[in-house]
């Protein structure tokens, strides 16, 4: 299983970006979701462990940014898989325990991106990594049934349906939705705050139209205020979502950077600090 999860990674380090800016398939939770459901939660946390310290080293990775990611949320994704078997017995179908799985995998990460960004901002994230944990969490899951079967004669239900499964993802579509939200503000923007490492660097007027240099965590950012809206318009650092996030221009939006510790937001007409995130 673990050359499979370290094959299966390096197909999805082969694939084009898919849906979001950084989104990835998790094809190698496959083999994890595998050991799961067949040997329980310490081999498969040995596996996940396993996987992700080979696995950087194979890609020349280890210890740098998405090492720390993908650690994070393998941990969050078999904890939260573990204690979700523990509770259903033998009453859990694969279906749920890959989505569940997923989003858990995402939630990790975006703890993980807080702790190295050191900014509130990138909460933000969350109902959108938790959208795409669900298309994910069911592709794996696809995957994983046929294999299953190899391995032991008795079958688990690709999905049944029970109120536990559809009350749980129901509480977790609602925090998703309603913790980037809960401190928002309706005043206008006036002002773009730029951070690295949490502490600003520079603060820039909307209604002044220009192109500066910023320089965070080793990398380089040209960004750009046009028309009250503020984007980065140029970036080397390595995943590019910071650069395909686009304009922004309402208080409490942001653009994250995690590899380059950079955090710019909009922030309103009353204050120059974020307003629109949680305390």
């Amino acid at each position: 299983l673990l050359a499979l999860a370290l094959l299966l990674q390096a197909v999805e380090g082969m694939l084009p970006p898919v849906g979001l800016p950084g989104m990835k398939l998790g094809l190698a939770n496959t083999a994890v979701l595998l050991a799961l459901e067949l040997w329980g939660l310490r081999p498969a946390l040995v596996l996940m462990l396993c996987r992700q310290v080979l696995g950087s080293i194979l890609t020349g990775k280890l210890l740098s940014v998405g090492f720390y990611l993908g650690l994070t949320g393998g941990l969050a994704s078999i904890l939260f898989m573990g204690l979700w078997l523990g509770c259903c017995g033998n009453r859990r179908d694969l279906l749920t325990t890959s989505i569940l799985g997923a989003i858990a995998h995402n939630w990790g990460q975006l703890l993980a991106a807080r702790f190295l960004v050191g900014h509130e901002a990138v909460i933000w994230y969350l109902p959108l990594l938790t959208l795409a944990a669900v298309p994910c969490g069911v592709l794996v899951a696809g995957l994983c049934r046929p294999l299953l079967g190899l391995f032991r004669e008795k079958s688990i239900p690709f999905f049944r349906l029970d109120w536990k499964p559809v009350l749980l993802l129901g509480c977790v579509a609602v925090l998703s939705l309603g913790l980037p939200l809960a401190g928002v503000t309706g005043e206008a923007a006036s002002t773009a705050v730029i951070k690295v490492n949490g502490e600003v660097v520079k603060t820039l007027s909307l209604k002044e139209e220009k192109t500066i240099p910023v320089r965070g965590e080793g990398h380089t950012y040209t960004v750009e205020v046009q028309s009250g809206q503020v984007r980065v318009r140029e970036a080397d650092c390595p995943d590019q979502v910071c650069a395909r996030t686009g304009f922004i221009s309402r208080p409490g939006q942001s653009i994250v950077c995690v590899p380059g510790h950079l955090v710019i937001t909009v922030a309103g007409t009353d204050s120059g600090e974020l307003d629109g995130m949680l305390p």
